[in-house]
C-alpha cells in the first residue's frame, strides 16, 4: 500500500485523490495497470491527471486502444483533459474495432496548439458579441452559455488558463508578476471612462484595492485591458470562468438587491389537452419501445455482401457472395432462415446463453420466409469439455422450451475441415509455425509497433517491407514442407505444443485478428464425442465459419467480441474467400452481464473448483442450473431475455430486474404460508385451558379468493422472528418491545409483559398476553401498527438457505479488464493455437469482492405444517412466506431433514423495514 501511494504521488496525484484511489482496490489496479502501459514510475501532474482520466473513464468496450492513448499522453501529443476526453469519446463509438489513426488524432485535437492569448481573445470577443444581452439581464445572463462559446472556438485549449489572480492576499502572493507600489503602480493611469461604465457608481472596492497597489486586476474595458497587457507581459493566468466572471462584473458593477432577487415564473397560457381517439391511443400504448431489429433476408443484397462496415469497399471486402455460391446455398435452404446456437460444451450454460438461445431461435421462428435453428456444440478443445457439460446445456435447452431442428458438433466435421486444411496449405494460405510463446509475443510487439509508426507517417503499408522480426520465420516455407508437418502433426508425431498451423493472413491489416491467426494445435486428449481418432484439434477461428458454411447458415449470430474477426476485412470471410465457399450473414450483440455476478466460464470454474461456491448448481451463481435449483422459472428467465432485447450497446442490467420479472411470476402463482427464519419462544400467559378457536379463515392467496383458505392453530406457545423483538423501543419501530403490544398476522393483538435471558444477557423466550377480544376487532377498535407472523408449537423444523448477491461490487473486476494485446487476439499462444477463452483475467482479483455473506443459514426455522407434505419433493413447489420471500424446497432436502431456499425477497414496505431496523 505504502508502496503504491509513493508511486500515485510521484505521478502527479495530490494526497487526497491518491489516498481515495488506494480506497478502490478495483481503480487501484487500473491506475496501476495504465501507469505499467505507460511504463512511468513518475512523471508531471499535467502528465499524471490526464492518465487518471484513462483509468477511471476509458469506454470498457475498446479497451484494445487503451495502450494507444496512453502512449499519446506519454509523448504529449495530448496536452489537456479536454483532449484526453475527446479521444475517449472517439473511441467509445469506434469500440475493439481497428485505429484509423488520422480521424484518432482529428478528434482528440492533435497537433491543434491553443495559447493563452488565443483563449483571452475569445473571452473578449464573447463578451463584445454579448455585451446589449449582458447590459439587458445583468447577473441573470447564463454564464455557462458564454464559457462554451469560447469553447466552440477552441475545444482543445485549456480553459484553465485565465485571468489574472483575484486580488485577495494569498493569490498576489501566488501572481506571476508582483508590483512595486512605489514606482510601477503611481504611474498608472486610471482607465478612461471608468465611472462611466460603473453607471455613477463608485468603482467596487476590488477595483479601488488593485488601484492602490495589492495587484493589477484585468477587468473588461478594452483599453484598460490593453494598458495592463502591454505594461505587465507575464500575467499568470487562472480560469476562463472567473475571466468571464470578472469581466462581467467590471462590466455591471456589485450585484443590485434587483439582481439577488428571485425572478418571477413567467406563467404562459394553459395548454388544452386534446383527447386522443380511444384506437389512436390504443395504437401508442401498444407500440414497441424500441425500433424493430431488422436482419438482412435469405437471398437478399444484404445476403449476398454479408457483412459491410464504413471505410471497407466492396472490392477489398472478403464478405461478398458468389452468384453461384448463393443460388447453391438457397437452393439447399429453400430461401429459410437457419441459425444456430453453438456453446462449447466447457462449462454449464448461464443465463447469458438462455439470452443467446431467444435471439438464435426468434430470428429464425419469426422469419417470415420461416426457418430452423440448430444446436451445435462448438467442441473443438477435448481438454476442457466433458459430457455432463453437453447434457446439462441439451437440458436445459429443453427446459428453456427451445426445440431445435437438429443437434450438430463441431467434430461431426473434423475430417471436412482436416481436408479444407490441406487445400488452404495447397494454395500457400497456411504453414506450419514452430515459434514458442515468448517468439510469437515478439514478433507481434514488433508488428503493432511498425504498425503503429508507418500509420503515424502516413504512409501506404503497402509501399513499405515488412521487418523481419515482425512476422514468424516459417512464414515462407515451402507447401510441400507444410504439408508434411501437418500430416505428421496428424499422426501424432511432433509434442504438444512444439508447432501449430496458422492461416497466411495480412500482416499490414489494420484489423489485428488478421495477423496470421491459428488453426490447428496438437492436443493429446481423449474427445467427449470423438474420443481418441484425433490429437490435432482446429481452434474457434478457423472452425466457426467454416462449419457455418458447411451447414448452410444464413445467419451467424455472436457476442461483440468477435466483431473484429467477423468483420468484411476480417478472418472469419478472409477463410471462406480463400477456399472458395458460402458466406453467411453475421451479426454481434452485446453480451448478458448482470450485477454483482460473473458470467466468464474461467470465472465461473473458479469460483466452483476452489470451492467458493458449492457446484455449477450453487443458487448463489447465475448458471441455469444454479437458477433452477433456486427456484427460478423458465418463463421468468425468458420474460426477461425477452424484455433485454438486442443491442450492440453495454448490456449490464442490474440484478434486480432480473429478480423483478420472477418476483412479478410468483407473486402470481405462489401460495402463502408462514415460516419463522430465526425463532425466539413466545409462552402466552393467558392461554384459555379449553384453548382457541382454530383460525380457519386464513386465505392461500390475498387475490384469489378461489384458491381457497387453510387453518392456523395459535397454540400456547410460538415462535417469532427474534428480529421482530428488541429491549429498547422507539418511535420509528412497530415491532415487540417489553409492554408494546403487535398484532399476530390473521390472530390477536399480543403484549410483552416479561423477558427471560440467559447468563450471557441473551434473549432466550418472551411472556406475552393476548387480547382475547381482539381477533374480530370490534369497530373502532385502535390496532397496533407492528403486524407479525408467527409459527404454532406444531410447525416443524428445518434448515432455510438465504442467498444475498455473491459480490460486494456491482461489477466485480470488470473495470480490470486488462487491454487484450495484438498477440492474443492474432493467437499468440503459438504451442496451443489462440487463446480461445471468453475474456482475459482481470487484474483485480475478483475473488476478493467476493460477499463473506452471501449464504446465510437457518438450521432452525420453523415451518407451517401443512408444508411439510412437499419436503421431500424438491422443486415441487414454491411458496411466500408472508414477510420473508418467496422459497422453494432444495434438492438436499428430505422428509425427515427439510432444506428450502430463498429464491428472491419480497418488496418491503416502510414498516417491514423498520420493523428489521437495528
Amino acid at each position: 500500500m505504502a508502496d503504491d501511494m509513493e508511486l500515485f504521488l510521484a505521478c502527479g496525484l495530490d494526497e487526497t485523490k491518491a489516498k481515495d484511489t488506494l480506497k478502490n482496490p478495483k481503480l487501484t489496479a487500473v491506475m496501476k495497470a495504465v501507469l505499467l502501459e505507460a511504463d512511468l514510475t513518475s512523471c508531471s501532474s499535467t502528465i499524471g491527471k490526464m492518465l487518471y482520466i484513462v483509468a477511471t473513464k476509458f469506454p470498457p468496450n475498446a479497451i484494445v486502444h487503451r495502450p494507444t492513448v496512453v502512449k499519446y499522453i506519454k509523448e504529449e501529443k495530448i496536452k489537456t483533459d479536454p483532449m484526453v476526453l475527446g479521444a475517449l469519446e472517439h473511441l467509445k463509438k469506434l469500440g475493439a474495432e481497428a485505429l484509423d489513426v488520422t480521424a484518432f488524432e482529428e478528434a482528440s485535437g492533435v497537433g491543434q496548439e491553443v495559447t493563452a492569448e488565443q483563449i483571452l481573445a475569445a473571452v473578449a470577443g464573447v463578451m463584445e458579441k454579448n455585451n446589449a444581452q449582458l447590459l439587458e439581464q445583468r447577473y441573470r445572463v447564463n454564464v455557462g452559455l458564454l464559457l462554451a462559446e469560447v469553447r466552440l472556438q477552441y475545444p482543445w485549449g485549456d480553459l484553465k488558463l485565465a485571468k489574472v489572480a483575484a486580488p485577495s492576499s494569498n493569490l498576489a502572493r501566488s501572481a506571476s508578476v508582483r508590483f512595486s507600489r512605489k514606482a510601477q503602480l503611481r504611474s498608472l493611469p486610471a482607465p478612461a471612462g471608468l465611472h462611466t461604465l460603473f453607471r455613477g457608481s463608485p468603482p467596487p472596492r476590488q477595483l479601488l484595492a488593485v488601484l492602490r497597489g495589492k495587484l493589477i486586476a484585468q477587468i473588461c474595458e478594452r483599453a484598460f485591458l490593453k494598458l495592463a497587457k502591454a505594461r505587465y507581459l507575464s500575467i499568470r493566468l487562472r480560469s476562463t470562468q472567473a475571466e468571464l466572471d470578472k469581466r462581467i462584473e467590471a462590466l455591471l458593477g456589485p450585484k443590485t438587491e434587483a439582481d439577488l432577487a428571485k425572478p418571477a415564473k413567467k406563467k404562459g397560457p394553459k395548454e388544452e389537452k386534446v383527447k386522443k381517439p380511444a384506437a389512436e391511443a390504443a395504437a401508442e400504448a401498444e407500440a414497441p419501445p424500441e425500433k424493430e431489429l431488422k436482419l438482412p433476408t435469405p437471398g437478399s443484397e444484404g445476403h449476398r455482401v454479408a457483412k459491410s462496415k464504413p471505410g471497407v469497399a466492396e472490392a477489398e471486402s472478403f464478405s461478398v457472395n458468389s452468384k453461384e455460391k448463393l443460388e447453391a446455398h438457397l437452393k439447399v435452404t429453400g430461401g429459410k432462415v437457419v441459425t444456430r446456437f453453438p456453446p462449447e460444451p466447457n462449462g454449464y450454460p448461464h443465463i447469458g446463453h438462455a439470452k443467446a438461445m431467444m435471439f438464435d431461435f426468434d430470428v429464425a421462428n419469426k422469419s417470415a420466409s420461416g426457418g430452423v435453428t440448430i444446436m451445435r456444440f462448438d467442441d473443438t478443445n477435448p481438454a476442457a469439455e466433458k459430457q455432463e457439460y453437453i447434457d446439462s446445456i441439451l437440458d436445459n435447452l429443453h427446459w428453456l422450451g427451445y426445440k431445435p431442428w437438429k443437434v450438430t458438433y463441431s467434430s461431426d466435421y473434423f475430417q471436412e475441415l482436416y481436408d479444407l486444411a490441406l487445400e488452404l496449405i495447397k494454395r500457400g494460405k497456411a504453414y506450419a509455425c514452430q515459434q514458442t510463446k515468448p517468439e510469437t509475443k515478439a514478433s507481434r510487439d514488433a508488428l503493432q509497433a511498425w504498425n503503429f509508426e508507418i500509420s503515424k507517417k502516413g504512409l501506404d503499408k503497402k509501399d513499405v517491407e515488412l521487418p523481419a522480426e515482425c512476422q514468424s520465420p516459417y512464414r515462407n516455407r515451402s507447401v510441400e514442407e507444410n504439408l508434411r508437418i501437418f500430416k505428421e502433426m496428424k499422426m501424432g508425431m511432433w509434442p504438444e505444443g512444439s508447432v501449430c498451423l496458422r492461416m497466411k493472413g495480412d500482416l499490414k491489416s489494420g484489423n489485428s485478428s488478421m495477423w496470421d491467426l491459428a488453426a490447428y494445435r496438437i492436443i493429446f486428449a481423449a474427445h467427449p464425442h470423438s474420443k481418441d481418432k484425433w490429437c490435432i484439434y482446429p481452434t474457434y477461428d478457423y472452425t466457426h465459419c467454416l462449419v457455418d458454411s458447411l451447414e448452410n447458415v444464413t445467419h451467424s449470430l455472436c457476442t461483440l467480441e468477435f466483431s473484429t474477426r467477423q468483420a468484411p476485412d476480417g478472418p472469419y470471410y478472409w477463410l471462406l474467400d480463400a477456399l472458395d465457399m458460402y458466406k453467411p450473414i453475421t451479426w454481434e450483440f452485446a453480451r448478458c452481464n448482470i450485477t454483482y455476478n460473473v458470467m466468464s466460464k474461467r470465472k465461473l470454474n473458479k469460483l466452483v473448483t476452489l470451492g467458493f461456491v458449492n457446484g455449477w448448481d450453487d443458487p448463489r451463481i447465475l448458471t441455469l442450473e444454479g437458477m433452477r435449483r433456486r427456484g427460478y422459472t423458465a418463463t421468468a428467465i425468458n420474460r426477461f431475455s425477452e424484455d433485454l432485447g438486442v443491442t450492440k450497446n453495454d448490456n449490464t442490467q442490474h440484478l434486480s430486474k432480473l429478480e423483478g420479472c420472477l418476483r412479478n411470476e410468483l407473486e402470481e402463482t405462489t401460495t402463502r404460508a408462514f415460516a419463522v427464519l430465526d425463532p425466539l419462544a413466545v409462552y402466552i400467559t393467558n392461554y384459555p385451558k379449553e384453548g382457541l378457536p382454530v383460525i380457519s379463515d386464513v386465505p392461500n392467496h390475498p387475490q384469489y379468493p378461489d384458491r381457497g383458505v387453510r387453518a392456523l392453530n395459535l397454540t400456547k406457545m410460538i415462535y417469532i422472528e427474534r428480529s421482530d423483538f428488541r429491549e429498547a423501543d422507539s418511535k420509528d419501530y412497530f415491532g415487540l418491545a417489553p409492554g408494546k403490544t403487535v398484532r399476530l398476522l390473521f390472530g390477536y393483538n399480543m403484549t410483552c409483559e416479561h423477558v427471560s435471558k440467559g447468563a450471557s444477557g441473551k434473549v432466550l423466550s418472551l411472556r406475552c398476553s393476548l387480547d382475547l377480544d381482539s381477533h374480530k376487532p370490534a369497530p373502532g377498535m385502535k390496532m397496533p401498527k407492528g403486524v407479525l407472523h408467527w409459527a404454532s408449537e406444531e410447525s416443524f423444523p428445518a434448515e432455510v438457505r438465504v442467498y444475498n448477491p455473491l459480490f460486494t461490487v456491482p461489477e466485480p473486476g470488470r473495470p480490470d479488464k486488462a487491454a487484450v494485446s495484438a498477440s492474443t487476439a492474432a493467437g499468440g499462444n503459438a504451442g496451443a493455437g489462440d487463446n480461445e477463452d471468453e475474456e482475459e483475467e482481470s487484474e483485480v482479483d475478483y475473488l476478493t469482492q467476493l460477499n463473506p455473506n452471501s449464504l446465510e443459514l437457518y438450521p432452525d426455522a420453523r415451518i407451517e405444517p401443512l408444508m411439510k407434505e412437499f419436503m421431500d419433493k424438491p422443486l415441487s413447489k414454491s411458496f411466500q412466506f408472508q414477510r420473508l420471500g418467496y422459497f422453494t424446497v432444495d434438492k438436499d432436502s428430505t422428509a425427515s431433514k427439510p432444506v428450502l431456499n430463498r429464491i428472491v425477497a419480497l418488496k418491503e414496505s416502510r414498516d417491514v423495514k423498520a420493523i428489521k431496523q437495528r
